[in-house]
């Protein structure tokens, strides 16, 4: 198995989207924060603050002095709570280490976020608990593509029955895997993020088939149908 610092390495070797590395940052399940009498530490250097996160305990044992102890953090709790800061070092002094600029904190937490919606998506229960996830999930990716007038339209995703299927994607990386597949068939392609309440709304207006989410992956591509989207844009929670 692929650990993480050889999949970080990988990245730096052939670098890719920032989207692509975050999915991976938040598929490992535990971060270690280095702290003083149980309370995380910041690294403070001239007028910046600076948060280090390790992957294992080991590396951050192995990188700091012997009185820094540690406190273990989720990457689901750690990247919905981050502190004001001005970069995320992952795994600092060793050979992967990565640094993350404050600018890229809201693609990272909407990242964290889309975890939880894609879960659902893959169980795909349709009961009233999957209706209101998808109503509420607030950063959908949904791609617009410019007309001559200067009118945006919703693009659609391929497919073989030739139904009018609209793109939708719910995250970044998603997103941009169908950026890169249709830049040379779509001009004027722009990403655009909606709440679920904004765009069930919307797509309900629109003479379509349905919608496809996740059309490229990296999840499993769910398809719901334009009737689904009525009953979403329609939908309050109970």
């Amino acid at each position: 198995m692929t650990t993480l610092a050889e999949s970080l390495l990988t990245f730096q070797k052939h670098p890719t989207h920032h989207s692509e590395v975050f999915r991976l940052l938040i598929g490992h399940s535990l971060w270690y924060v280095p702290s003083r009498e149980g309370q995380p530490l910041l690294q403070q250097i001239e007028n910046e603050n600076h948060l280090h996160i390790y992957s294992s305990n080991e590396h951050l044992i192995e990188h700091n002095h012997s009185e820094i102890g540690s406190v273990e953090f989720t990457s689901k709790w750690l990247f919905a709570n981050l502190p004001a800061v001005d970069s995320i070092v992952i795994d600092g002094h060793t050979q992967h280490a990565l640094q993350i600029p404050a600018n890229l904190f809201p693609s990272l937490t909407r990242m964290n976020r889309a975890q939880k919606i894609e879960g659902i998506l893959a169980a795909q229960s349709n009961d009233d608990n999957f209706m209101a996830a998808l109503k509420d999930f607030d950063a959908y990716y949904l791609p617009l593509v410019q007309d001559s007038n200067g009118q945006n339209h919703v693009a659609l995703a391929p497919d073989n029955q030739q139904r009018a299927l609209v793109a939708v994607f719910t995250a970044e990386d998603a997103a941009q895997r169908f950026m890169q597949a249709a830049t040379e068939k779509l001009n004027n392609l722009q990403m655009d993020i909606v709440t679920g309440e904004k765009l069930f709304h919307h797509l309900d207006l629109l003479p379509l088939d349905g919608m496809v989410l996740n059309c490229y992956g990296p999840t499993i591509p769910v398809a719901i149908n334009k009737p689904t989207i009525s009953t979403l844009a329609a939908f309050n929670r109970p």
